[in-house]
């Protein structure tokens, strides 16, 4: 780091209640201090301390909503105001160009790096037990859920690292990243977490063999977004998970796959394995025109693709006889389903050439 002074002087700080809820159900609190004023330090290398007035610095506040996850419940609280403390909007400077984070930080916001008018470097010190930062990216070390270690933020278009360490990108971990254009997903990562390229700017993506779930809103109304290819290791892609993406054009579903369009996550596949994808998982898509299935398919419902007001043609990895023996709702289960929808009717071409038709809905 050169010439740059040990720490940055006129950063701020909130100080804050962190309670939290481990693994094993005990209940926490500590004392931290939030940083929150950096817009106001001019420096263009930034070196925040360990602690400030003796309490340990938070990068700062991060309060999940995720009810379905109990053991996993953080929560900045301001003692004044006894309110969660929230991100400060002049987070970052025009001059800013790296932040260094010093050992001991231990809470990350995975949106606290995605407000910047242009990439910056996040560095963190090398001792830091929590934390290390790799290619712009934060890794984080020990993930609180005990299953994964993963990405926890990335600042611009970077490749996520191939480190067996990382085995999935952690909830936020990209959202509303202005300056993302291309992410390469490496075969060490499993699993995509809920909303975490969420309305970013990414316009590719190149997915490797051994991801296996794309959860809950994983790359919603990521607007740029023009095809995907998914690996044939995927298991499940959650609900509007690539919902509003507004230039996607083409879709191909891998083989392995053998529920297109689950109703919300209640049919039961009858003993069958493997992948699903989930309802509305492609929903308004508007630009969408080519859908491509895999042979392995055992139940379609149109629902993944709703409102997909541009599709042209579904390809069908198979011949008409296996099709006509893939598990389809009658029009009758599907309106009493989705009652508020519209048929839309497109051709679907058959690996030996023969076509049949699909329908999709819309409102």
């Amino acid at each position: 780091m050169g010439g740059e002074k040990r720490y940055s002087e006129g950063l701020s700080y909130r100080f804050a209640d962190y309670s939290y809820m481990t693994a094993d159900k005990k209940s926490h609190c500590d004392r931290v201090a939030v940083v929150t004023d950096i817009g106001t330090c001019r420096d263009e290398h930034i070196i925040v301390p360990p602690t400030a007035d003796g309490v340990p610095v938070s990068v700062f506040a991060y309060a999940p909503q995720w009810e379905e996850y109990p053991h996993y419940k953080l929560c900045i609280i301001d003692s004044e105001s006894l309110e969660a403390c929230y991100p400060e909007v002049c987070f970052f400077n025009d001059n800013l160009k790296s932040i260094t984070f010093s050992k001991n930080i231990g809470t990350v916001s995975p949106i606290a790096f995605s407000k910047a008018s242009k990439p910056i470097e996040i560095r963190f010190d090398a001792d830091n037990i929590v934390y290390y930062s790799k290619g712009n990216c934060v890794i984080q070390r020990d993930h609180l859920r005990g299953e994964y270690d993963g990405v926890a933020c990335g600042t611009c278009a970077s490749v996520i690292p191939e480190d067996d360490r990382i085995r999935c990108i952690c909830s936020s971990a990209f959202a509303e990243q202005e300056h993302l254009e291309r992410i390469v997903i490496p075969k060490n990562i499993t699993h995509i977490f809920e909303e975490a390229f969420l309305r970013s700017s990414v316009k590719s993506v190149d997915f490797s063999e051994g991801l296996q779930v794309i959860d809950f809103r994983a790359f919603h109304v990521c607007r740029h977004l023009e095809s995907i290819s998914l690996p044939s290791s995927i298991c499940y892609v959650d609900e509007e998970a690539f919902a509003f993406c507004e230039s996607l054009t083409e879709v191909t579903i891998p083989e392995g796959v053998t529920t297109v369009g689950m109703n919300r996550g209640h049919f039961v596949l009858d003993g069958k394995k493997g992948g699903r994808i989930g309802f509305s998982a492609f929903a308004k898509c508007r630009a969408l025109k080519t859908i491509r299935l895999p042979n392995s398919l055992y139940y379609y419902a149109s629902n993944a693709f709703s409102n997909c007001i541009s599709v042209e043609k579904v390809y069908y990895n198979g011949t008409l006889a296996e099709w006509d023996k893939v598990c389809k709702p009658t029009r009758e289960e599907q309106s009493r389903t989705d009652s508020f929808m519209k048929e839309k009717i497109v051709p679907l071409v058959c690996l030996d050439g023969e076509t049949e038709t699909a329908i999709l809905y819309h409102r």
